[in-house]
């Protein structure tokens, strides 16, 4: 079985209120076959920075019902050492869910690049603080272009 790239996520919620809210919108992605999700661990640290940290089947009812379709997916690949280091950037008083996901998306085209003997040769993501100044950039470049194909048509 080929497997997708795996991507992990850390989101903070301050003051311990998390509840599972984001949960539809993991469902969705895991319903279109976008991603699958591999681990879910959800932390709390009190205000001495005391952690508790919990699997899926740990997290009160509200959590599980939600996260209730992706109980099936879970390997729990983390490992005590992966998430003592993830949850150093918690601070006290908050709790964040570590999510591990595989790009289910990207199978096929994997297994397209290793059977035409594809080497991948780096790869990377854009920041999302990136995304506002390139659509920016963008934003001006059309308008500059639309301005002299206007003034071309005079």
């Amino acid at each position: 079985m080929t497997l997708g790239p795996l991507d992990y996520l850390v989101v903070g919620f301050p003051g311990n209120q998390f509840k599972g809210e984001i949960a539809p919108a993991i469902n969705e992605a895991r319903q279109k076959g976008i991603i699958r999700l591999v681990d879910l661990i959800f932390i709390m640290k009190d205000e001495t920075g005391g952690t508790v940290t919990m699997e899926l089947t740990d997290m009160p009812d509200e959590v599980k019902a939600a996260f209730s379709s992706a109980v099936g997916d879970v390997e729990g690949l983390f490992t005590p050492d992966d998430i003592a280091t993830l949850a150093r950037d918690v601070p006290p008083g908050n709790s964040a869910l570590i999510i591990l996901y595989e790009h289910t998306w990207a199978v096929k085209i994997k297994e397209a690049l290793i059977n035409a003997k594809g080497v991948l040769i780096t790869q990377g993501r854009i920041p999302q603080e990136l995304h506002a100044d390139f659509d920016d950039e963008l934003d001006a470049h059309m308008a500059e272009n639309a301005k002299l194909r206007a003034s071309a048509a005079e």
